[in-house]
């Protein structure tokens, strides 16, 4: 109990580096600790979980590369029907794990991409799907054949009844890149409502709008 008091109060005070010392040596205890506040009902706790359980398996991976692949398992297995459970925050934390360590992604990437394929490993939960929608955004640097296979379900979720869903995607096609989304962006119907977004360790706000011309001009300029 002392220990998730101890956890919760660090993420609120956004003390990042001392969490990661702290987990030094009882990686497995913390990363345990920071995947069951990916379900936190507080937004930002969960999204600040999910910066430091990138950092704890960041600081692992330079020390024990297997012990790391542990952590990232246990977050697939969340994501599995088996497991019992639902999975949320899972796929945005193991997009913070592939960005912060890279040499995971050859392993992981595609098996991210997966859950928004219809032949792979698809997610039916659709709030799991903004996740992975999100989490492909904030690695950025996923291999050409990943992005093509994960584009029908980008380009699709454009036009998503949830606004959330709409606006992720937007951003998503940026971040990667995807310069065939263009014509598809630009005949979207004006939408003024708002989405947040965690971009850079913090919410951003705006009108979707706001975000499909940003999302444009990442890729005219690119």
């Amino acid at each position: 109990m002392k220990f998730l008091i101890t956890l919760r109060s660090l993420l609120n005070k956004e003390e990042y580096d001392s969490l990661i010392q702290s987990a030094r040596g009882h990686e497995g205890k913390w990363a345990n600790g920071l995947i069951g506040l990916l379900t936190d009902s507080q937004e930002t706790i969960k999204w600040r979980a999910v910066k430091a359980l990138g950092q704890v398996t960041a600081q692992l991976f330079s020390e024990d590369p297997e012990r790391a692949k542990i952590i990232v398992r246990q977050l697939i297995w969340n994501l599995n029907e088996e497991s019992g459970g639902i999975g949320w925050g899972m796929p945005e934390a193991l997009g913070e794990i592939l960005a912060v360590v890279p040499a995971l992604q050859k392993e992981y990437a595609a098996l991210l991409a997966a859950y928004i394929v219809e032949e792979g490993c698809f997610l039916e939960n659709e709030q799991l799907q903004k996740g992975v929608v999100w989490a492909l955004g904030r690695i950025k640097t996923i291999e050409e054949g990943l992005k093509a296979k994960a584009l029908p379900f980008l380009l699709k979720a454009l036009n998503h009844p949830d606004l959330s869903i709409r606006g992720t995607a937007t951003w998503t096609l940026g971040e990667l890149r995807v310069q065939e989304a263009v014509p598809f962006l630009k005949t979207l119907p004006k939408e003024n409502r708002m989405i947040k977004i965690c971009v850079n360790d913090r919410f951003q706000e705006k009108s979707l709008d706001q975000w499909v011309q940003e999302a444009i001009q990442k890729l005219t300029e690119s």
